[in-house]
C-alpha cells in the first residue's frame, strides 16, 4: 500500500484553488492512500478533484473560518470503514478513516500541527507549547486505540520527528508506536521536507505507525521540475503553490 502526504499550502484561504497541475502531480504518484494538510474548501473544489474519479474523497465536515483542514482520498479498490472527526485547537488538524486493504483493517489519520502564526513571529516559546500540547493530545488519542488496531498517523508535524527522540521525556509518544521518517531512512536521498527563509531544512513531514511495516518512506521533490526549481532552497511565497516535499510511504 502506498501513502502519499502532501502540504499542499492553501493557507486556509477560501480564495486560493487547487492548481490543475497539483492534480496531476498527486495522480501521478499512483497512491493508495493520499492525505492533503493545509487543504481549503474552496468554491470549485470538488470540481478539481473530481479528476481524482477513482478515488473515494474523504474532508473535515465542519469548516472554520480561518483555519485549515484535511483531505483523505482513497482508492476505490478498497473498503471503506468509518470517518472520524476531531474538532480541538487543542488537537491539532484531524482527519480519521478506517479501510480494508488486501484483508487487512488500517487506521488512517492525516494530521497537522498548527502553528500561532503571531507567537511564532513574537514568542517562539509559547508557539512550542501549544505545539507540544497538541502533540501529547494526539499521543494521548493513540493510545486509547486498542493495542491490535493498525495505525498509521502522517501529516506535518511542524517539528521533526528527530527533535521528537532526543526530547522524549517532553514529546513522549505512545506506547507501541514509532515514529517513521525519510531523516531516519539512510537509503533516502533527501532527508528535508521544507525549507525555512533562513534556508535551514528541516524534516517536519513524518508518520506514527503501530503494527505496521513500513518498507520504505522518502521524500519527493519531483513537482518542482515543473517550476524549474530545487529542493534545496525552495520557498514558495505564493498560496496554493506547495512548499513541502510529498511524504511516501510503501506499507507492507
Amino acid at each position: 500500500m502506498k501513502i502519499i502526504e502532501w502540504n499542499i499550502n492553501q493557507r486556509a484561504s477560501k480564495e486560493t484553488e487547487i492548481k490543475d497541475w497539483v492534480i496531476e502531480e498527486i495522480k501521478k504518484t499512483e497512491a493508495d492512500i493520499i492525505v492533503l494538510t493545509e487543504f481549503k474548501r474552496t468554491e470549485k473544489w470538488k470540481e478539481k478533484l473530481s479528476k481524482l474519479s477513482w478515488y473515494y474523497i474523504f474532508n473535515n465536515s465542519i469548516e472554520e473560518e480561518h483555519g485549515n483542514e484535511i483531505l483523505i482520498a482513497m482508492k476505490r479498490d478498497y473498503s471503506f470503514i468509518e470517518k472520524k472527526e476531531i474538532f480541538d485547537d487543542g488537537m491539532g488538524d484531524f482527519l480519521q478513516i478506517k479501510v480494508v486493504c488486501c484483508g487487512k483493517e488500517y487506521t488512517i489519520i492525516g494530521y497537522r500541527s498548527r502553528i500561532l502564526v503571531d507567537g511564532y513571529k513574537e514568542d517562539k516559546t509559547a508557539n512550542a507549547e501549544f505545539k507540544k500540547k497538541q502533540f501529547e493530545n494526539l499521543n494521548k488519542y493513540l493510545q486509547e486505540l486498542p493495542d491490535d488496531e493498525n495505525v498509521i498517523v502522517v501529516g506535518d508535524f511542524n517539528f521533526t520527528g528527530n527533535y521528537v527522540k532526543e526530547n522524549e521525556t517532553e514529546y513522549p509518544i505512545a506506547e507501541g508506536y514509532s515514529i517513521k521518517s525519510p531523516q531516519f531512512n539512510e537509503n533516502a536521498l533527501c532527508k528535508w521536507s521544507f525549507v525555512h527563509h533562513n534556508k535551514s531544512r528541516v524534516a517536519i513531514d513524518f508518520a506514527i505507525c503501530k503494527n505496521v511495516y513500513v518498507k520504505d518512506t522518502h521524500y519527493s521533490w519531483d513537482y518542482l521540475d515543473r517550476i524549474d526549481k530545487k529542493p534545496e532552497d525552495w520557498k514558495s511565497e505564493c498560496k496554493g503553490t506547495p512548499d513541502h516535499a510529498m511524504l511516501v510511504l510503501e506499507v507492507k
